[in-house]
C-alpha cells in the first residue's frame, strides 16, 4: 500500500512539473478578454498601461510574474498582460501557458516634463539622437546586465530634481546592492553629464509625477511613463521616445 501511494505521489508531481493542466483556456484571441479577470504584476507598464486602456475587465494584481502565473494556470484568473521582454521565460517555466500571437498594443516610452519646460524636453530629444551611449546602455539591459553610467565630473552648476518612478526591472528600480538603476534611470545620468548637467533623483509615484512636474518640485520625471490622456496635453511635454514595449497576453493552452 505504501508503495502504492508513494507511486501515485511521484505521478501526482511529475503531472505537475511538466505544466499540465486541466482547466479549460477562456482567452483565445484579444476580443474574448473583455469582462474577464485579468493578472498584472503591480507597479508595472503593464498595471499603467490596462490603466490607460481603460479595459472592461476586473483587474487582479501581484506582486511576482510567478504569483500571477501559477493562479493563470490554476484558473483564478482568465489571462496575464505583461511586457514582451517577460514572456519566453513565463511560457518556458509555466509550460501549460502560451502566448497570443496578437499584441494587445504597444507602449512608447519618454522622459516627462511640464508644459512650461517644452525647451528641456527638447533638449533632451535632441541630444538622446547624438548620443552613442543610450545604445549600449539599451543593449546592456536587454541582455540582463546592468549599466552603470559614470559621470564625467563630481560637481555641476546645475543640478535638475528628476522623479523616478519605480516601474521595476529593467526600466527603473533599486537593485540588490540597493542602488537605483535601469536603463530609463542610466539614460537619463547619460543624456544630462552630456548636456553639462547634474542630476538629483527622487522617487515618486505615478500620481504625484503630474502635480509635482507642474509646480516645478521636478524638472522631469521617468520610469515606465508614457503618454498620460489627452486631458493632460496642455500639463505636460514628453520627450522623443527612446524605448518601445508590446504589451502581451498570456494564457492557458
Amino acid at each position: 500500500m505504501k508503495r502504492i501511494v508513494l507511486s501515485a505521489l511521484a505521478f501526482l508531481l511529475i503531472f505537475l512539473l511538466c505544466g499540465c493542466s486541466s482547466v479549460e483556456p477562456t482567452v483565445s484571441s484579444l476580443d474574448d478578454v473583455d469582462g474577464k479577470t485579468v493578472g498584472v504584476v503591480s507597479g508595472t507598464l503593464s498595471e499603467e498601461f490596462i490603466d490607460k486602456m481603460d479595459l472592461d475587465v476586473i483587474v487582479k494584481e501581484y506582486t511576482t510574474e510567478d504569483a500571477a502565473s501559477a493562479d493563470l494556470k490554476n484558473g483564478t484568473v482568465d489571462c496575464i498582460i505583461i511586457d514582451e521582454s517577460k514572456v519566453s521565460s513565463i511560457v518556458k517555466i509555466f509550460s501549460g501557458l502560451k502566448t497570443l500571437s496578437e499584441e494587445m498594443g504597444k507602449v512608447q516610452l519618454s522622459f516627462v516634463c511640464s508644459r512650461a519646460r517644452a525647451d528641456l524636453a527638447s533638449a533632451l530629444s535632441e541630444k538622446m539622437k547624438d548620443l552613442a551611449v543610450v545604445g549600449d546602455i539599451l543593449k546592456s539591459f536587454a541582455k540582463g546586465k546592468e549599466y552603470i553610467y559614470e559621470p564625467s565630473q563630481e560637481k555641476y552648476d546645475t543640478v535638475l530634481t528628476v522623479g523616478v518612478c519605480l516601474a521595476g526591472s529593467p526600466y527603473a528600480y533599486i537593485n540588490d546592492d540597493d542602488v537605483l538603476t535601469g536603463f530609463e534611470v542610466e539614460i537619463a545620468k547619460a543624456v544630462c553629464d552630456s548636456m553639462g548637467l547634474g542630476i538629483e533623483f527622487k522617487t515618486v509615484s505615478r500620481d504625484e509625477v503630474l502635480p509635482m512636474i507642474s509646480t516645478g518640485e521636478l524638472d522631469f520625471a521617468l520610469g515606465g511613463l508614457f503618454h498620460f490622456s489627452s486631458s493632460s496635453d496642455d500639463l505636460v511635454s514628453y520627450s522623443a521616445s527612446y524605448y518601445s514595449v508590446n504589451q502581451m497576453v498570456i494564457t492557458r493552452k
